[in-house]
């Protein structure tokens, strides 16, 4: 019985995790929609939200679209960065026998040269301001996960 409580609690844990992931990409696609339409529609930034949700079905597909792909892409980051420092941790501790943490830098040179090609590539500022938020909060993301794992 306790065990089954402990399964449940665990799931309940899992899917308020993945839900809080999909609440801050919701925002942050939220925001840069916002603030792109503000200055195409010339309305002020409150005034916008009911355009996205109610003006036609095409924005609101668009904003769709672009939430499912924040948090595809936040989700891919999280595997690919959890699976590099659980594979570099392990190497680490199986050469040195000692509990070390790192930074994957690899990881910080391709996002920062993907920012450098979305800066160069001819995107709507739509594409560049969601790329910066984004890449913020992968960044924030894992230092927190450092910061967990040095605890």
């Amino acid at each position: 019985m306790n065990k089954e409580r402990y399964l449940k609690l665990k799931k309940d844990f899992i899917v308020l995790y993945l839900a809080r992931n999909g609440i801050m990409t919701f925002l942050i696609t939220l925001f840069t929609f916002s603030l792109d339409l503000s200055n195409y529609y010339q309305i002020s930034f409150p005034a916008i939200i009911p355009y996205i949700f109610f003006n036609n079905i095409f924005t609101l597909m668009y904003f769709c679209l672009l939430w499912i792909f924040n948090y595809l892409l936040f989700e891919l980051f999280k595997i690919i960065n959890d699976w590099y420092d659980e594979n570099h941790y392990q190497t680490l501790k199986f050469m040195y026998h000692e509990h070390n943490y790192s930074i994957s830098w690899m990881i910080y040179v391709i996002m920062a040269i993907l920012l450098v090609i979305i800066q160069i590539v001819q995107l709507p500022t739509l594409f560049h301001i969601d790329a910066y938020l984004m890449f913020g909060f992968m960044i924030l993301r894992s230092l927190k996960q450092i910061y967990k794992n040095r605890l």
